[in-house]
């Protein structure tokens, strides 16, 4: 069992989870005040191991959808309000949760299973269904193994509420998403009910104790005088791929999504050199002087060179940044997973190829 008992605990995991967030899962200063809310009112942050939540009967899976171009349009106490109303309703569903787990990585989206959490009693389990985040409904290895998301509840921030209780993930990836861009803000989603022993069958394991880990291992490098980007990469098991100063951000709201592009020029060792990264609420795809460097489901992260993770819409010009990318959990690199999360999902005319092959060939 993993306790978050101070502030500082929840610096270091909001920092740590919006790494992994690549760029999208909600703001994290949102998920850092809920969370220091918590702890300042003696609530108890528990992440608990997947053996611990085996044995329990039900979880869901609270979090927000939206174009990460208005995800700052909700404050905290509205999240707040809407948090607890969610779990209201869902208890008039007649779903009543023995424990709460996440969606996805982000400072938003991983905050809110522990807000939640904190705010029932209940335990929060050590994994969740991406390993990152990401920019659809359908990228949730609920997908891979075939487990229904259904019954789930959907609640806007005004509280008009709705239950999808059969649909094509499509439809319901559609349905929920012109809600929110209908709104010009998230709506709040429950859903997935499914067993403890379902769950630890289907969760991407760890990420939350990993988030913490990946945190303090920027705030401990800054204490001791080094290279914060460095002790993450060594925390991610990653690699530094580029280092620059941003030239340029070009992005648009299309479909509930913030889809653009962000331009890097090289300093130091990559000075002369580009690096681009195409964007759908996250980063998705990369590229180092017009040739591929990551490919989806992989990972990469831009952050400030002290370490500190930054979230697409706080992007611009004139930026000095390190990107940081990793390997993508191994459920998504199986050719279902690759159907559903690899570069022709999104449009992009590749063949997937590791982010370890990529690295390896462009040194």
């Amino acid at each position: 069992m993993v306790v978050l008992s101070s502030k500082q605990d929840v610096r270091d995991f909001i920092r740590g989870t919006t790494i992994l967030a690549t760029g999208g899962g909600g703001p994290p200063e949102v998920g850092l005040e809920l969370l220091v809310r918590a702890v300042r009112a003696g609530e108890r942050l528990e992440i608990a191991p997947l053996e611990e939540i085996s044995q329990l009967n039900t979880g869901v899976s609270p979090f927000f959808v939206g174009s990460m171009a208005y995800c700052r349009a909700l404050s905290v106490d509205e999240v707040a309000s809407i948090a607890k109303r969610s779990m209201e309703l869902l208890e008039e569903m007649g779903i009543k949760p023995s424990f709460i787990f996440a969606s996805e990585m982000g400072g938003r989206n991983a905050a809110i299973p522990l807000f939640v959490s904190s705010i029932l009693g209940l335990p929060c389990a050590d994994g969740d269904l991406i390993g990152r985040a990401a920019p659809e409904v359908v990228h949730s290895t609920t997908s891979i193994y075939g487990v229904s998301p259904y019954p789930a509840l959907v609640v806007t921030p005004s509280e008009d509420v709705f239950t999808v209780r059969r649909a094509s993930i499509e439809l319901y990836e559609y349905v929920v998403r012109s809600i929110s861009k209908r709104l010009g803000k998230s709506v709040f989603v429950v859903d997935t009910p499914v067993s403890g022993k379902t769950f630890s069958k289907i969760a991407v394991r760890g990420t939350m104790s990993k988030s913490l880990e990946l945190g303090r291992a920027v705030r401990q490098a800054r204490a001791r005088g080094e290279d914060p980007v460095e002790a993450l990469v060594k925390a991610l098991g990653g690699w530094l791929l580029f280092r620059g100063i941003i030239a340029d951000c070009a992005w648009s709201d299309e479909g509930g999504f913030l889809l653009g592009e962000v331009l890097v020029k090289g300093v130091g060792e990559w000075k002369g050199m580009t690096f681009k990264s195409w964007i759908k609420n996250e980063h998705i795809m990369a590229w180092v002087d017009g040739r591929p460097i990551v490919m989806p489901p992989d990972m990469f992260t831009f952050v400030k060179n002290d370490g500190e993770p930054l979230t697409n819409p706080d992007l611009k010009p004139g930026l000095e940044i390190s990107v940081v990318g990793g390997k993508a959990p191994e459920v998504w690199r199986t050719e279902k997973g690759l159907e559903l999360f690899g570069p022709r999902h999104f449009g992009l005319d590749y063949d997937y190829i590791p982010i370890e092959e990529l690295v390896e060939k462009r040194q």
